[in-house]
């Protein structure tokens, strides 16, 4: 049965993604960051967690991580997801949400336009490895 509460820092160490998350990764979700999250589990086990880093104002950026039993469950995700989001930015009043996305990962950047994030601009040599990262964004 699925069960959806509000993100805990410790879900970073108990998710399965299916690689090692760099600790200065982990790190970004300690304080003094703001953040509004949920983590959805199946039976005590991490599907997905997402939310919103607060940056200032009205403004958030938006974060996704799938665990590996969330590739069983694309569509229930996805639902999750939206209303997650929806949720955040009512609670918080925010007038805009973006997103990073790696252009490499054409499921994610689709999955932001499905949520509707809207594309607006490349950023070059943005990611930890030197790769091309999207700068998507859902303004109310």
């Amino acid at each position: 049965m699925l069960e959806l509460r509000e993100f805990i820092r410790e879900d970073m160490d108990n998710i399965d993604l299916g690689y090692e998350m760099l600790q200065e990764h982990k790190d970004a979700f300690k304080a003094p960051y703001a953040i509004h999250g949920y983590t959805l589990l199946e039976d005590g086990e991490i599907v997905a967690m997402g939310g919103v880093h607060m940056l200032w104002g009205r403004v958030g950026e938006a974060w996704v991580m799938l665990g590996a039993l969330a590739k069983s469950k694309p569509r229930t995700v996805a639902k999750y997801a939206d209303l997650m989001f929806d949720v955040i930015v009512h609670k918080n009043k925010l007038a805009r949400i973006q997103a990073s996305i790696a252009v490499s990962d054409t499921k994610a950047v689709r999955f932001g336009k499905w949520m509707g994030f809207e594309m607006e601009g490349l950023m070059r040599s943005y990611g930890p490895d030197g790769s091309d990262y999207y700068r998507m964004a859902r303004v109310q």
